[in-house]
């Protein structure tokens, strides 16, 4: 049995190798592969490492309309079965697209061929978890054979411009024997034409799943944020199921996204993502959405928590909400260094057996101070121009010896009233009239069929 996981791995990857020239042939619009885990996420829910754990993502997008999705995923189930198993999905979607009256009417079916079993997935987390010296996962796989399925469905949607971007209503579902029928409705906004918002509502038809996946499954039920930006090689996205507290997302590449016609002329507003080391939690996921200075931010970090011999003895969730303004201080042809204040509501979870054991709120305020680099337009894809920018932060937890002691000691996060940070980020600028021009719109990222 492990032999043929091998063979069908091997061949997967032979495939991919060959298909490969045809990038260059101008038959792709578009490949993007991402690898991606429930780490990434805008500090939503309780991010417990568990569910759709972690997984490879290949898309080809064809000048043609057709779309090919490859996928790979882990599900890990630590709660209640203790657990595991791995998939692999190809897909294929073919659009037909028509106009009705101001609406952009869409019909997509899609195919789908699936497999589920071990894998050995396992052994890629728990080589990462070494990498980074975290606890690696000891749970087992299920004690099943490996199931092969097909998935047949659709999608009929309907898009209404408003605007630099437009609403989108649609409806799909996904019929499979042995697997999981569904049907969803979802409404998406999208501000311009690289950004996305969606809100979903799923039905699961778990049935006599077999073999026993429904404890895994039925966790992604009901509804579902999802949120996709889109700007030349780069695209982030994630998805929320607020019900039950769990996210999964990433950042993708397009290896052709370079090639986009620069038709940026002036930033509209300014999307920004990036990392930062805190003196407390360590690694931190930077979110923000600014307009003429004025900014809307989010941190988002969690992780394990250790005890002196290495091991997890719980989780934590936590990060910042936060208002700002940036000052930027005067023009350079290279450099612009800026001051920006903020302040917002800092947020502490301590987690026991993968449930939430303490949950505090504490106001705080704070100090940013960086340099940009270049100018606004200087790295054009498209109708979005990118700028990094590096940073240093300080900022003060108000309240914080009321809440420091309900928390063990080893969970060290709220114990100091000070914080520090240093920051390293990227800030796109969006020319919305501009995006207009794109062929494509961003979509959630992952296949219909997928959770």
């Amino acid at each position: 049995m492990r032999n043929k996981r091998r063979i069908l791995l091997f061949s997967l990857l032979v495939g991919l190798i060959h298909c490969s020239p045809l990038l260059h042939a101008r038959v792709f619009d578009s490949f993007t592969f991402t690898i991606s885990n429930d780490w990434h996420t805008p500090n939503i829910g309780y991010n417990v490492d568990d569910g759709m754990s972690y997984g490879a993502h290949i898309q080809a997008d064809f000048t043609f309309g057709l779309t090919i999705k490859l996928d790979g995923v882990s599900f890990t189930d630590k709660l209640t079965t203790e657990t595991r198993f791995d998939l692999i999905s190809l897909g294929v979607f073919y659009p037909f697209r028509f106009a009705l009256r101001s609406l952009e009417v869409t019909i997509a079916p899609h195919l789908s061929f699936m497999v589920t079993g071990n894998f050995e997935f396992r052994t890629i987390q728990n080589s990462w978890h070494l990498l980074r010296r975290i606890p690696i996962l000891r749970i087992d796989y299920l004690d099943n054979d490996t199931l092969f399925t097909i998935q047949g469905g659709g999608e009929l949607s309907a898009f209404y411009p408003l605007g630099q971007g437009g609403l989108d209503t649609r409806i799909g579902f996904t019929i499979a024997p042995k697997w999981v029928n569904r049907f969803e409705a979802t409404l998406a906004y999208y501000p311009d034409f690289a950004t996305r918002i969606g809100l979903s509502f799923r039905y699961l038809d778990l049935g006599e799943l077999y073999p026993t996946l429904g404890d895994y499954l039925d966790r992604y039920r009901g509804i579902e944020i999802s949120f996709t930006h889109t700007s030349g090689p780069l695209t982030e996205f994630f998805l929320i199921y607020p019900e039950q507290g769990i996210s999964y997302g990433s950042y993708a590449f397009n290896v052709l996204g370079f090639k986009e016609e620069k038709t940026f002329a002036k930033a509209d507003w300014t999307y920004s993502y990036g990392f930062a080391l805190d003196n407390r939690p360590g690694l931190l996921q930077l979110l923000e959405f600014s307009y003429k200075g004025f900014g809307i931010e989010i941190q988002n970090t969690s992780g394990p928590i250790k005890n002196s011999g290495g091991f997890e003895i719980a989780r934590h969730q936590g990060g910042m909400y936060a208002i700002s303004y940036r000052f930027e201080l005067f023009n350079h042809p290279w450099l612009k260094p800026y001051v920006k204040p903020f302040g917002g509501i800092q947020r502490f979870v301590y987690l026991e057996n993968l449930i939430p054991a303490i949950e505090k709120y504490l106001p705080t305020i704070g100090l940013e101070v960086g340099l940009l680099f270049g100018d606004e337009d200087a790295l054009v894809f498209g109708g979005t121009a990118w700028r990094p920018r590096l940073g240093a932060r300080i900022h003060y937890l108000f309240f914080h010896d009321r809440i420091a002691p309900l928390f063990p000691e080893v969970y060290t996060h709220p114990k100091n009233k000070i914080r520090l940070n240093l920051l390293m980020a990227l800030d796109i600028g969006h020319d919305m009239s501009a995006l207009r021009n794109r062929s494509r719109r961003p979509e959630r990222f992952l296949a219909p069929y997928l959770p």
